[in-house]
């Protein structure tokens, strides 16, 4: 795969900070690859814990799905360094279905086991893109609806027409066919 280094984001996340983003391209499967390492701010006091985190991963998502296809399936990992051996998985869904509300529904298991999870350690968020393939009917056909016999033959080149006049159609057509193979 292509693995491309990006400059971190000049903008300013009210509940993000990255620290580094790296993306890699699989070509073989049509898949984008991303890593993204990054540390919560600290809460708002005014914020309650939950609607906080809810509002961080509304701000991750955003992030994730820009200039994303609506259509593109989209799956993470998110790996505490604190514990690497324990990653929180997020099944793969339309970029367009992915939101907040199913992430916590994850997180809210992971919250009520190891709450230290999302202490102040970095977190690392693995994000997978797949490009799903679109078909558009094959190559375009031959219009032959409205052609002459002999148009339809001379733009056809499995059929050769031969033309003669005695009764040597036969011979001459396996002549022609082993002349040709």
């Amino acid at each position: 795969g292509i693995a491309v280094r990006r400059p971190l984001d000049s903008e300013d996340y009210k509940y993000l900070e990255i620290v580094s983003e790296g993306s890699r391209l699989i070509k073989k499967y049509n898949t984008m690859s991303t890593n993204l390492l990054f540390k919560f701010k600290s809460e708002h006091k005014l914020e309650a814990p939950i609607v906080w985190l809810e509002s961080a991963l509304k701000e991750i998502i955003e992030k994730i799905t820009r200039n994303v296809n609506p259509s593109d399936r989209i799956g993470m990992t998110l790996i505490s360094e604190e514990t690497p051996d324990k990653p929180v998985g997020f099944s793969f869904r339309r970029a367009d279905q992915l939101n907040a509300t199913v992430m916590m529904g994850t997180l809210e298991k992971i919250l009520a086991s190891n709450v230290s999870f999302f202490t102040h350690d970095t977190l690392r968020l693995r994000v997978d893109r797949v490009s799903l393939p679109v078909g558009n009917g094959g190559p375009s056909r031959l219009k032959m609806t409205g052609t002459t016999f002999n148009e339809f033959c001379r733009r056809k080149r499995g059929i050769i027409q031969i033309n003669n006049a005695d009764n040597l159609c036969l011979a001459r057509a396996l002549v022609v066919s082993i002349a040709i193979v």
